[in-house]
């Protein structure tokens, strides 16, 4: 298929496939671009070129994507009534692809290039937990959970409402998630009467 041809197929896919219907989703800062981000699209694509598709997401959405030096290949997606967004993580996914988002601006690259970049996988991107204790001191707490987060995570206690904020990649997330909650429980306290003290 040439390039005439992948272009009048994303023409009519164009003029034939968006839908208008808004939904929310993760979606980008700016409340402009959000709108149009959420906007329900269908997309028919075959063999068209990456950069190709990446242009049509932004005009359609309002999301300024930037393309690294290495992201080349054909896209080949089917995806009925979906927001831009989604379509756009379903290609990242699909195409070996990755990203980083810094206000209304998307970098798109490799996988491998993220990895150098960053010095973790993208499939490994950290996330965030929010926890208040009840029981337990968020100072203690932190600095046990510092001895158990990754070379990418973060700890930080908040004291005066007693809340840490951990952020980590998923994996070390759930085992930090889990020890916070073995730590954050009542203590066990038991009275005993003295008859001969």
């Amino acid at each position: 298929m040439n390039n005439r041809t992948a272009c009048i197929g994303v023409i009519m896919g164009l003029a034939l496939g968006w839908t208008g219907h808004a939904r929310a989703q993760e979606l980008p800062v700016s409340a402009a671009a959000a709108g149009q981000a959420s906007q329900r699209i269908s997309l028919d694509l075959k063999g068209v070129d990456i950069l190709d598709v990446l242009k049509l997401l932004s005009q359609k959405s309002g999301i300024n994507f930037i393309a690294g030096r290495n992201v080349t290949g054909k896209v080949t997606i089917f995806a009925n009534d979906v927001n831009v967004w989604e379509a756009f993580e379903l290609i990242i996914g699909a195409n070996d692809l990755a990203y980083e988002r810094q206000g209304d601006l998307v970098t798109v690259m490799m996988a491998r290039d993220y990895e150098l970049l960053f010095g973790q996988k993208f499939q490994e991107r950290t996330k965030s937990l929010t926890r208040t204790l009840q029981y337990a001191k968020v100072t203690q707490a932190a600095t046990v959970l510092n001895q158990l987060k990754s070379s990418v995570g973060r700890v930080v206690a908040d004291e005066g409402s007693n809340t840490l904020v951990v952020s980590d990649v998923p994996s070390r997330l759930a085992e930090m998630e889990a020890l916070l909650k073995d730590l954050d429980r009542p203590t066990l306290t038991r009275i005993y009467n003295l008859n001969y003290a």
